[in-house]
């Protein structure tokens, strides 16, 4: 399934409001099926260091089962 410029949006949107409602700063990489970057955000006072983080948990979790990746 390819991923939509708009429902990339979507789900930064989502996980932004997720991060301010539990109080974290945080890094968010969405990528598509192919494990290419479609959406990112840095929060302000997130840790740069972890932009990279991010992005290769991402990429690494496309290689797991749909059933071992924790919902947000």
């Amino acid at each position: 399934m390819n991923l939509s410029t708009k429902q990339a949006m979507g789900i930064l949107e989502k996980a932004l409001a997720k991060a301010e409602e539990i109080g974290v700063f945080v890094n968010i990489a969405v990528l598509d099926t192919g494990g290419h970057m479609k959406g990112f955000v840095r929060m302000d006072r997130a840790f740069i260091a972890c932009i990279d983080i991010a992005k290769g948990k991402n990429f690494y979790a496309l290689r797991l089962p749909s059933h071992r990746i924790g919902k947000f």
